[in-house]
């Protein structure tokens, strides 16, 4: 399983949800490798708000809490830059959020982090290739990839990014 040279992967909680619940690394152990392998060479990125959405505060934590845990580098902090972007992206995709939930919701902040990494490396003439993974309607016009077109953004289900790290399950 070789990951696509260059290309630096931003997982939703969805994503990871569905890796721990359908390929687990009992079943599949070379995808978690090569999970931890793109983590550790900085190709694996999420936000800190979807962290806080796996990672229970208190109680069990099963395997993919304790692997965020372990991979706690991974998950960007909020910036001022991503804050300013809030109200425009929400402006444009509301129902990337549900106003009736208490806690803050990831799927803005990734959006919002996506363009701040763009940005930056747009600054340096730097051609990483970002992806947003996540398991969102891709008909949609208001979930992520619909806001990943809006701005720029590549976007994946766990399909594609099987696909596009040559990712072969065999029995």
């Amino acid at each position: 399983m070789n990951s696509e040279a260059g290309s630096i992967y931003c997982f939703d909680s969805s994503a990871l949800i569905i890796l721990q619940r359908y390929y687990s690394v009992q079943i599949v152990p070379d995808l978690w490798a090569l999970l931890d392998k793109l983590a550790k060479e900085e190709r694996l990125i999420s936000h800190e708000l979807v962290y806080h959405e796996i990672v229970p505060v208190e109680g069990e934590k099963d395997y993919l809490a304790n692997w965020c845990i372990s991979n706690r580098k991974i998950f960007v902090p909020q910036t001022q830059r991503q804050i300013n972007m809030i109200g425009d992206i929400l402006t444009n995709f509301p129902k990337l959020i549900n106003p009736e939930y208490e806690k803050n919701q990831a799927d803005p902040w990734l959006i919002a982090v996506m363009v701040e990494r763009m940005e930056h490396e747009g600054l340096f003439g730097i051609n990483s290739r970002y992806i947003l993974v996540s398991m969102e309607n891709t008909r949609s016009s208001q979930k992520i990839p619909a806001a990943c077109k809006h701005y720029n953004i590549n976007h994946m289900t766990i399909n594609e990014f099987f696909n596009h790290n040559n990712i072969v399950f065999k029995i």
